[in-house]
This record gives structure tokens, sequence and C-alpha cells, in this order.
């Protein structure tokens, strides 16, 4: 191959392979680059949640005192962690199924059932993020934690998981339409 793009007749369609494995290419690493992040970001958070919480039990144990804060910041740290995991099981297409079709329905409708899934993530993950916009402005000014932080920040991470999942549902999309267009309709390869 000299770099040009091959010309591949299908019936009457033509296209460019090369212009879409470039496009899959693409597609990997916006994927690789979102999970890397994610990855990066929850182990982070992690292992600031295990610090605070063994100095929690030590203060406490030891010194009699409790650190009060550090409730607060392990609940917005577990959001946190929910709202991007959320998003990467998506996918990486790691999230809870049910695998009862697979007996039950041709592969055909199995695939329609999937993008239709995809589908409903994109408009799951544009109604969450809308709905943490909405609770956000609804609780801007609260403050009723014993770290007295505003209560708008509890909804950062939903608003972060919407648009996180819709986000995965369009790649996952995607990466199937150019699978399909690259195996002539037979696609699946994206999951």
């Amino acid at each position: 191959n000299s770099g040009n793009p091959v010309t591949v007749r299908n019936g009457t369609d033509e296209y460019h392979v090369k212009d879409r494995d470039i496009f899959m290419k693409l597609l990997n690493k916006i994927e690789s680059a979102i999970c890397t992040a994610i990855r990066f970001i929850v182990g982070l958070i992690v292992f600031f949640m295990v610090g605070i919480n063994v100095l929690q039990v030590v203060t406490r144990y030891f010194v009699d005192k409790v650190i009060t804060w550090i409730e607060d910041v392990s609940i917005l740290s577990v959001l946190c962690i929910t709202a991007l995991g959320v998003s990467y099981a998506w996918l990486k297409g790691e999230h809870l199924a049910m695998d009862i079709t697979d007996e039950l329905y041709p592969e055909k409708v199995k695939k329609v059932l999937w993008i239709i899934s995809q589908l409903v993530a994109i408009v799951a993950g544009v109604k969450l993020a809308q709905l943490g916009i909405y609770n956000a402005k609804l609780n801007l000014g609260v403050k009723a934690t014993g770290l007295q932080y505003d209560e708008s920040l509890r909804y950062i991470p939903l608003i972060v998981c919407g648009v996180l999942l819709s986000v995965a549902a369009v790649i996952n999309l995607a990466k199937e339409w150019v699978m399909r267009m690259n195996n002539g309709e037979k696609g699946g390869e994206a999951r």
C-alpha cells in the first residue's frame, strides 16, 4: 500500500478503505485517551480516598479526634468514581448486560437491539446532564454539609457522567458504522 486510498467497488457503492481505516484509528485513539484519563483520575481519587480514610482511622483511634470533612470528601469522591466508571464501562462494553437474548434472537435482531441500546444511552446521557445542570442550579448556594461546600458540587459528577455516556455511545456507534462499511454490512466488531 503506497499510501493512496484504495477504492473498493461494492455493488454501486464506492468507498475509500484507507479513509475508513484512518477514521477507525482516530476513534480508537479517542477511546484510548478517554479510558486512560478515566483510569488515571479514578486511580488518583481512590489513592486519595484511601489516604484520607487511613488518616481518619489514625486520628479517631490514636488521637481521639474525628475529622468531619473526610466523610464529605469521601462522598464526593465516590460520586466522581461512579460517574467516570459508568462511561468507561459503556465505552468498553464491560457493563452489566442481560445475555438472555443470546439464545432467543438471531444475530441481526441482536445487532439492532445493540444499536437501539446505544441510541438510548445517548438520550439517557443527555437527560442525565440536563438533570445534573437543573439540580446544580436548584442547589446553588445551599450549604448543608460539615465542610460547607456548595451543594451544587454534588451534581457536577452527574453532568460529567451524562456527557461521557453520550460520547461513549457515539464512539461505539461510529466504530460499528466503520466496521460495517469495511466488512460489507457485517459489523459487530466494535463491541
